[in-house]
Parts: structure tokens; sequence; C-alpha cells
């Protein structure tokens, strides 16, 4: 994964954020994370999907079905602090699309 609005400083990156313009996740990724992302980063406020409408995803309930949420654990924690949280997302992001891989295939 990229970030959403790279940059050398956080000037370009605010500008780029107020361009609205973002590069689509690969095709690497399923069509419905594509989706969600692309619906997440909307520029437009009232185009862009709520916490709630997300909830309420198909997919996202029928992964929320197969587990439930935990907090981190130990191993887990110690893992976010060492990668730093961007870089942790990254990881989560990535467990996360290949078990709805795995969910699509089963």
């Amino acid at each position: 994964l990229e970030l959403p609005f790279p940059g050398d400083n956080p000037l370009v990156v605010a500008m780029k954020i107020l361009q609205g313009v973002v590069q689509p996740l690969s095709k690497q990724y399923s069509a419905e994370l594509r989706s969600l992302c692309g619906a997440l980063l909307c520029p437009t406020v009232q185009h862009r999907i709520s916490a709630e409408e997300v909830s309420q995803l198909p997919w996202v309930r029928r992964v929320q079905r197969h587990e439930e949420v935990k907090p981190l654990s130990d191993e887990m924690e110690t893992l976010k602090i060492s990668l730093g949280s961007i870089e942790f997302e990254r990881f989560m992001m990535a467990q996360l699309t290949a078990r709805q891989d795995a969910v699509n295939l089963g």
C-alpha cells in the first residue's frame, strides 16, 4: 500500500488533499476494498461514505459476523510500536484483504 496523499512536507500533503486527487488502489486488492477506499477519500463531504454506511456494507457485516473485534494482543501492540502507526495500518490492511479474499474463495 502507498499513502493516498504522498508528499515531502505537510504543505504538499495538504495541497493534494484539497485537490482530492487520489491514485486508486491496485487491482491486487478486492473490488470491494478499492471501492470503499475511494468512497472514504471522496473530497465532497456530501458524497463521502459515513462510518454508519461502512458498517452496513454486506462484506463488512460478513467479516464482522466471522470475527469479533478484540483488543490488540501484547504481541500486536509490540508490532505496532516497532513498525509505527502507518506501517502497522498497512500491515493490518494486507491481513484484512487476505482474509476477505479467503472468504470470497470459500
